[in-house]
């Protein structure tokens, strides 16, 4: 349990080099860590300032935009830092030695979400709901990922787990006390009408997983046919640029060759095989197995 109370830092926003590169602080001592680091002392909740980034012996690294969060009013529940810095690999390569020096560790992937997790500010649904928001690369990706970010699915759960909770209660009462004048003489067929009416739910929300996953995951279309019918050129055409290999020779191409496309609102993972044949070649026969 220790070890989670550490205080952890990580890059927050693309690989430098960049314009800007946000570096992300949390963790009991985020804020003690922040001010030992930085110049202009204290810093206040929710206030944005700008300071200067200090090495160890008092050396500028950089200028920084700084925002802090006191807990529990952050993310993560806990003292969170974000420092937005210049995005050059250098300084974001000091900022992270004197971070380490100064006591915080580098987090783990998806450790700040995890700990908000942890904290109460969200629950699984919301947390699996950030990175799908985070990797969505087609407007129905990036709907589905806010409504689920927003409770869509919680709710339908939470729901869900009241009904249970009175079946179950009304369940234990009838077991356990049968016999007791203010029990009532009800029998279990509105509690079973309800169980019902939740097993119908269950199922209705499992058929819609599948289209729902389908959306998340990019529709796969394969596309198929006997060696030299133009799969390849029609890849490339449909991509708008070479993804795979052409030339006049049946069987060039082998493996999968996959590149994603958007159509509409939706992603689609289209993917080139190889010519469906009988074939001697070992090679060409494990693509032809992929394809089929």
């Amino acid at each position: 349990m220790a070890a989670e109370q550490d205080t952890i830092f990580a890059l927050a926003s693309g690989a430098p080099p960049s314009a800007l590169a946000l570096v992300r602080l949390s963790g009991s001592r985020a804020l003690e860590i922040s001010e030992e680091l930085l110049s202009g002392g204290a810093l206040e909740h929710s206030v944005a300032s700008l300071r200067e980034v200090r090495s160890e012996y008092g050396n500028a690294i950089d200028q920084a935009v700084v925002t802090a969060f006191h807990a529990p009013r952050s993310y993560t529940g806990e003292h969170t830092v974000e420092l937005s810095l210049h995005g050059g690999r250098y300084i974001v390569e000091q900022i992270y030695e004197r971070l380490s020096e100064l006591g915080a560790r580098l987090a783990e992937p998806g450790e700040f979400t995890r700990r908000a997790f942890e904290a109460g500010k969200m629950d699984l649904t919301q947390a699996e709901a950030v990175a799908n928001l985070i990797d969505a690369e087609s407007e129905a990706q990036h709907k589905q990922a806010l409504q689920q970010l927003g409770g869509s699915l919680s709710n339908l759960y939470q729901i869900w787990h009241e009904n249970l909770v009175r079946a179950l209660a009304s369940l234990e009462v009838y077991i356990d006390f049968p016999d007791e004048g203010d029990v009532g003489t009800e029998d279990t067929g509105p509690v079973l009408n309800r169980l019902r009416i939740l097993s119908a739910d269950f199922e209705r929300s499992l058929s819609q997983s599948a289209g729902a996953e389908r959306v998340r995951e990019g529709f796969l279309i394969a596309i198929l046919g006997p060696p030299y019918a133009g799969k390849s050129s029609l890849l490339n055409a449909l991509a708008g640029y070479d993804a795979a290999i052409v030339t006049p020779i049946p069987g060039t191409t082998r493996d999968f060759v996959e590149t994603k496309l958007r159509i509409g609102p939706y992603l689609l993972r289209l993917s080139d095989t190889a010519g469906l044949r009988e074939s001697s070649d070992e090679v060409e026969r494990i693509g032809v197995e992929r394809a089929q």
